[in-house]
């Protein structure tokens, strides 16, 4: 009954104070916390695509990737800041931690309207993969 009572406060401590804070499973997709948006893709250049994903903070401008089973297929550098490139294409710019390389293209997103369900082209400047995204949360 203690452990009970200890898990019932625990969980409406945690609820009260909205839980503010960021997971990362597995798969290294964050939930949906303020500030973040999740993108998952798929490369379809070859016959083997390689799944991947971008976390995208807009509180500080930077993005962080990876690819399933740790690879190295689509990103060698996996993390930097962004920029939001509105013209010709609409495209926001992963690029390296000192904004000097273009690392990768999310053609069609735009980190202050992305929606789940949001989707577009992609284009790894790196490793000169094509591919799709989705908006995941």
């Amino acid at each position: 009954m203690q452990k009970l009572n200890l898990y019932l406060v625990v969980t409406i401590i945690l609820l009260g104070a909205g839980c503010s804070g960021t997971t990362q499973s597995k798969a290294g997709l964050r939930s949906n916390a303020k500030g973040f948006i999740s993108v998952k893709g798929k490369t379809n250049d070859r016959q083997e695509p390689t799944s991947f994903w971008v976390n995208i903070n807009k509180d500080n401008e930077s993005w962080q990737a990876g690819e399933i089973g740790s690879t190295s297929e689509v990103f060698i550098t996996k993390s930097g800041k962004y920029i939001y490139n509105p013209i010709p294409t609409g495209a926001t710019l992963l690029q390296s931690a000192n904004g000097k390389t273009n690392i990768a293209q999310l053609t069609g997103f735009n980190p202050a309207t992305a929606k789940e369900a949001d989707t577009g082209r992609f284009y790894s400047e790196e490793k000169a993969r094509t591919g799709t995204w989705t908006v995941i949360k």
